[in-house]
């Protein structure tokens, strides 16, 4: 393909003033290898018809904003809660209950699965959204965007104003009485308009509202949004009263082919979505952003050669695994930030106690981060100058069981609450990102998850 050359200066205007909406299409501006400026030092041989071609530049890489979340707090018996006294090699522990927002039951993703670099190397490429490919996740970790509650009786009514900020949208709504289990209340401790992140149609999944156990998510779509009262109101009715449980987006299209999962007629409501759809743009949304690290601890000093393996998926939905050694009843630290847990293993000896697992407040960067100099962390909004807390991506060249991960951590040095802030911005560095493709993307996303 030959060069493109625009003396500029270009101007992307959206759906700007006047005219609104006319384009709905319009979102953010997409570049593969980042950008960069001309090295003005040389004659460049701009608009040269030519394949040998080359304008000499320099990377001028932007901040990537990884998470923007605020961490639930953590818990040393979220994942396993004192299971496992007398179980055998092999035996698969029992899950703690779900708690609907640190962690939450059930949630349908779909997973990426193995595939082959360019050289042979395993990686993972992402599947088509479809049911075929749905896998229930036992455990997300801090689920969703934003905590909602939900009723299973009475009615209420939507706020007679029209549009954001003032009323109701759509219009239809405004003034409307609703049965009530058609009602989602936002939690507004750390988001001031929690709704504006959801728009009418778009397809949710709140956690534990989908059956009268509570074990259950219901997937259901937004209908209108009330934006006096925090309210979301939702297609179809929870079947259980939920206190701030986790609301996040589910997928709004999936029947693709897997090398480009986001296209195709839409088959809306199937899985967890962690990204944020503008115009014709599907963005990572940092707002779903934390993974986390997790502890294993046992209650008898007698298990010190006790391994556990946990299996789950990335933040990602990519698959990993993570074995430890126990340590009696020192909690051992895990290295690997996970998104979604699917079990808990015993290895190869007898356990004398009960394990706990739980999180921990190292959070996963999701960008390969080789060095702190990459990274810009904000906590409650104070920049974070010291690289305390910060381990680098592991690049030993396959990953195992027990190697660290392979984007890097950050462990928090305010403790997580549910109400602290956490933004963590990566500059990929240059080298890493002009190398990064599809059929190599080792230098951007890290080695492969094992």
């Amino acid at each position: 393909m030959s060069i493109t050359t625009l003396t500029g200066p270009i101007i992307s205007t959206g759906n700007t003033n006047p005219a609104q909406n006319v384009e709905p299409d319009a979102g953010p501006c997409l570049f593969a290898d980042g950008a960069g400026v001309i090295d003005g030092r040389f004659v460049q041989a701009i608009g040269v018809a030519s394949t040998n071609t080359r304008v000499v530049g320099i990377s001028t890489q932007q901040y990537l904003t990884a998470v923007d979340a605020f961490p639930q707090t953590k818990s040393t018996t979220n994942i396993v809660n004192v299971s496992g006294a007398t179980a055998v090699a092999g035996t698969a522990l029992t899950l703690a209950t779900p708690t609907n927002f640190a962690t939450a039951g059930s949630i349908p993703i779909v997973p990426f699965v193995p595939g082959v670099d360019q050289y042979g190397n395993k990686t993972y490429v992402p599947q088509a959204y479809n049911s075929v490919n749905v896998t229930t996740a036992a455990l997300a970790l801090d689920f969703g965007m934003v905590g909602g509650t939900t009723y299973t009786s009475s009615t209420v009514t939507l706020a007679a104003g029209l549009g954001p900020t003032v009323g109701t949208y759509p219009a239809a709504y405004a003034g409307t009485t609703v049965n009530k289990n058609q009602i989602v209340l936002l939690q507004t401790t750390n988001h001031t308009q929690p709704e504006m992140m959801f728009s009418p149609g778009q397809p949710i999944i709140i956690a534990a509202a989908g059956n009268a156990g509570g074990t259950l998510p219901l997937l259901t779509t937004v209908i209108a949004i009330d934006y006096v009262n925090h309210y979301l109101y939702i297609a179809n009715p929870a079947l259980s009263a939920q206190t701030n449980a986790g609301v996040a987006p589910a997928n709004q299209f999936g029947v693709g082919a897997p090398s480009t999962p986001f296209g195709g007629p839409a088959t809306a409501g199937i899985a967890y979505y962690p990204f944020n759809v503008t115009g014709a743009d599907v963005m990572w949304d940092q707002r779903q952003g934390v993974s986390r690290a997790l502890q294993y601890v046992s209650s008898s000093a007698s298990d010190s050669t006790a391994t556990l393996t946990v299996k789950g998926w990335d933040i990602f939905g990519v698959p990993m695994t993570e074995t430890v050694t126990l340590n009696g009843t020192t909690p051992v630290l895990g290295k690997k930030a996970f998104g979604f847990i699917q079990s808990v293993t015993t290895g190869v000896a007898t356990l004398v106690g009960n394990v706990s697992v739980g999180t921990t407040d190292t959070l996963g960067i999701h960008f390969r981060a080789d060095a702190f100099s990459y990274l810009q962390i904000y906590v409650n909004d104070a920049l974070i100058t010291a690289n305390t807390g910060f381990t680098k991506a592991d690049v030993t060249p396959v990953a195992t069981a027990t190697t660290g991960d392979v984007r890097g951590t950050y462990t928090m040095q305010t403790a997580s609450s549910g109400a602290v802030r956490v933004v963590i911005h990566v500059v990929p560095s240059p080298y890493q990102f002009d190398l990064e493709t599809n059929l190599i993307p080792q230098p951007f996303w890290g080695q492969t998850q094992f």
